[in-house]
């Protein structure tokens, strides 16, 4: 990043991306003193683009609640009361810049930046599996229709998104109609940015703030208390766990049933008899930051209706870690 007049105006540039911040390449172009301007106020304005191309319709705001947006060759012009010392740039599908800049030294001043907008990570659903159980042999099809678009599917899944003619038992062996063997089926697809948000109930968000000491055991009693088997809380945990005890504490939220119909649609024929579908969604955080502080006294931990198993059952279960911006109310 090209930090010009550092010494006369402290602004700095930066992106979310996942739970990490990293600089975000931007020029000053000018920083000058206007008369023009009123006293007390300041104008930021520049050019905007996207790889090369401009950036129209990103909204650019202030915390006070002053707005603009970039036209269609990605300019943009805003004026500020020296107060508006934070002022974001917010496009869909790209990441947001976030200028902070020291209110002390903007009076009058008419401050001129060129930025590339940088494409925001794309939400991976990552790892659903599927796991069917029947009391008798039974051959079945399975539709999956991800909200997203599939990178991966074992067995590989047909053009309808059907795996066609698979057989299970009691012991939920899966095989398909050429004798191989899976202990269930995988697949995996790539969603846009800000495809799932968190669910809230009256400015409280459904979930939990877990510490990373704490995790397998919150997850081992969250998992039996949704119905899963020891070897299907296993598969979760072994998957998960590592990836979400990077972090000193998580954000953890579950979207059941239904509610997993946001990250992918599941048909079955024969229909079965009792079902259970169990997404993740979590996010990252330092446990002693004022964000998790704030989440843990805005949080309500869930709690699941029992599932009962009987005759044909499907389970499914996969997640996604989401970022922190997902957690703003």
């Amino acid at each position: 990043m090209r930090n010009y007049l550092l010494s006369a105006l402290l602004i700095v540039g930066h992106v979310i991306f996942g739970n990490a911040q990293s600089t975000l390449p931007y020029t000053i172009v000018s920083n000058d003193i206007d008369t023009t301007i009123l006293s007390g106020q300041y104008i930021l304005e520049g050019t905007l683009t996207h790889d090369k191309f401009s950036v129209n319709e990103a909204y650019i705001s202030s915390f006070s609640g002053r707005w603009a947006q970039s036209g269609k060759t990605g300019k943009f012009k805003i004026v500020l009361n020296i107060s508006d010392s934070v002022v974001t740039i917010k496009k869909y599908g790209l990441n947001d810049i976030i200028f902070i800049s020291s209110s002390a030294q903007l009076n009058q001043h008419r401050i001129v930046i060129s930025a590339e907008m940088m494409e925001a990570p794309k939400i991976i659903s990552l790892k659903p599996v599927i796991y069917a159980y029947s009391e008798v042999p039974i051959t079945f099809d399975l539709t999956i229709i991800p909200t997203g678009k599939f990178t991966f599917t074992y067995p590989q899944i047909n053009v309808n998104n059907t795996w066609v003619g698979m057989q299970t038992d009691q012991n939920g062996k899966l095989t398909d109609a050429q004798g191989k063997v899976f202990p269930y089926l995988f697949w995996e697809s790539v969603n846009q940015p800000n495809a799932f948000a968190y669910k809230r109930e009256q400015n409280k968000w459904l979930g939990s703030v877990v510490e990373q000491k704490d995790l397998v055991a919150f997850l081992e009693r969250k998992l039996t208390e949704l119905g899963l088997t020891a070897i299907e809380q296993t598969d979760f945990i072994t998957f998960w766990g590592p990836r979400m005890t990077h972090y000193s504490a998580c954000f953890v939220q579950f979207l059941v049933d239904e509610e997993y119909d946001q990250v992918a649609s599941l048909t079955c024929s024969p229909a079965p008899q009792s079902s259970r579908r169990v997404y993740l969604l979590y996010t990252g955080m330092e446990t002693t930051s004022s964000q998790a502080q704030f989440i843990q006294q805005h949080a309500v931990e869930q709690h699941f209706p029992a599932f009962e198993r009987k005759g044909f059952t499907l389970l499914e279960w996969g997640g996604s870690e989401l970022e922190m911006e997902c957690l703003k109310l």
